[in-house]
This record gives structure tokens, sequence and C-alpha cells, in this order.
């Protein structure tokens, strides 16, 4: 079980009903992982909170009493071999990134493609599109 399911275990115990968790997986945690190889280790997920009002995560941990920590603000990104990524590189990332999603909102409500099919699109499909327009138009 993941976190949501082990809080949702923990608050009908405290209702008083009698709960069992059980695990479709080889381990507990959910999204909650860690990888480990050799001397490098990173998180695969979950392991961010972020907007701590209202979030039901800041009152789990404090019922817990689990101690939330503040993330620098400098933090260093490695790529795939290890290397720290140099800052510019980043920023440029991050510009792009943000451009991409601005044009994505952007022509979403132009375009009127939030939904198909009857159903709202997500916004990996809503990316696609755009970076298919882009690609096409290039």
């Amino acid at each position: 079980a993941g976190i949501a399911g082990l809080a949702a275990a923990q608050q009908m115990q405290q209702f008083g009903m009698d709960v069992v968790v059980l695990e479709a997986r080889e381990r507990v945690g959910g999204r909650i992982a860690t990888f480990r190889k050799g001397n490098f280790i990173a998180d695969l997920g979950a392991m961010v909170v972020t907007g701590l009002g209202g979030n039901p995560v800041n009152v789990l941990s404090k019922q817990i009493n689990m101690e939330l920590h503040k993330i620098r603000q400098k933090c260093p990104l490695y790529d795939s071999s290890g290397k720290t990524v140099p800052k510019e590189k980043d920023e440029m990332v991050e510009r792009e990134f943000n451009r991409l999603l601005e044009a994505t909102s952007y022509l979403s409500h132009m375009l009127d493609f939030n939904y198909s099919g009857g159903k709202p699109v997500s916004l990996g499909q809503a990316l696609e599109w755009v970076i298919k327009l882009q690609e096409k138009n290039s």
C-alpha cells in the first residue's frame, strides 16, 4: 500500500474499524521508492510534498510525528552519467518547458482541444499535440 492507502487504513482504524492492509507488490510504499545502485541513490516518486496549506499529507505527517524538511533552494541536478548539469543548461530547459506549457495552454483554449471523444484531454496529450504541431510547422 502507498501513503494514501496507509492513511485511509489509519483513519478507518481511528473510527474503530478493523483494517487489514494488503500489498500487491513485493514491497510496500506505492509510488514512494528509492533506487540504489552502487554509490548512486535516486528517489523515484512521492519524495516532495508541494503546497502544504490544506494538503492532507501535511496533516498526516503531524498525526504520525513525521518531520518534513524543506528542500534547499540550490540543489544540484545530475545527468544520467552522474555529472552535474550546468546551471545554464538547466535554466534553458526550464525556460523551454515553461514556453511549451504556455503554448499548450494558449492553443488548447484557442483551438478548443480540451476534450477528445467526449473525454477531458490530459496535459500529456495536449503537450504531445503541441509538439507535433511545432514539428509540422518547423
